[in-house]
């Protein structure tokens, strides 16, 4: 499963975070923290994964970016690569969290225990915390 935990906003620059949570055994592959949600450094964050684990069979995801392009039912730069990669694209149901209920079980937990409690300097204090 993969989504991003939502922005939040270092001292010094506004923050996106992408998660990656294997299905079957709860483990946290990826948290990232990047000044973007573009393609290339989720890309980036997904090859270092696929390097260390493996390529997945498949990858479950909700609908926001940038896994679906912006708002409409088309595949993003990602869905075609991990098409051309082989892997398998499931999409959770529109306005149904529950689908990925280990992935958001994951953020709550991360936004509570991390986020919730510390500041940040900047993108680097972020992602060494």
């Amino acid at each position: 499963m993969a989504d991003g935990l939502g922005h939040f906003a270092p001292d010094q620059q506004r923050c996106h975070s992408l998660a990656v949570i294997d299905d079957h055994f709860r483990y946290n592959i990826v948290l990232q923290v990047s000044a973007a949600e573009r393609f290339e450094p989720v890309q980036a964050s997904l090859l270092r994964a696929f390097t260390r684990y493996c390529l997945p069979r498949r990858i479950n995801t909700d609908n926001g970016m940038p896994w679906v392009a912006a708002g409409v039912d088309t595949l993003t730069r990602l869905g075609i690569w991990f098409i051309r990669l082989g892997i398998e694209l499931l999409r959770s149901r529109p306005a149904h969290p529950q689908t990925n209920g280990k992935d958001e079980r994951f953020h709550r937990t991360v936004k509570a225990e991390v986020l919730g409690i510390r500041r940040f300097r900047d993108l680097g204090d972020a992602q060494r915390r």
